[in-house]
């Protein structure tokens, strides 16, 4: 049985263990896979260089526009959060920023597909 008096004295100190950190891999490993990502978009930039990319299709509008800054907008998104944004927040911006990308996409898609087949 313990006494009210008794309830209310400070206890002993818990102390924590906490697991080491792992180590990070070396700098080289990090380099050569940054590379290794970036291989395949250097190797589509070359390929539209060597075929010749075809950008007579694409009209100069509000919806081409439309859609080209908020694509952007989405890979900023994409960075911002891998540096400092969290899951809940970025949703909410992409949000923001996905219907109307989403619109525009759909708009100037349907301009591409109304001038092929007027052709």
């Amino acid at each position: 049985d313990q006494t009210a008096a008794d309830q209310y004295k400070p206890r002993p100190s818990i102390t924590h263990m906490f697991r080491e950190p792992e180590k990070r891999p070396a700098a080289v490993v990090s380099n050569v896979f940054t590379v290794l990502c970036l291989v395949p978009f250097l190797v589509m930039l070359l390929l539209w260089v060597k075929l010749g990319v075809n950008i007579s299709n694409l009209p100069a509008s509000i919806s081409a526009l439309g859609f080209h800054v908020g694509l952007a907008g989405i890979f900023m998104l994409y960075y911002l959060y891998w540096t400092q944004l969290n899951m809940f927040d970025t949703i909410q911006y992409l949000a923001v920023l996905g219907i109307p990308t989403f619109l525009f996409g759909n708009q100037l898609l349907c301009t591409i597909a109304s001038r092929r087949k007027s052709k």
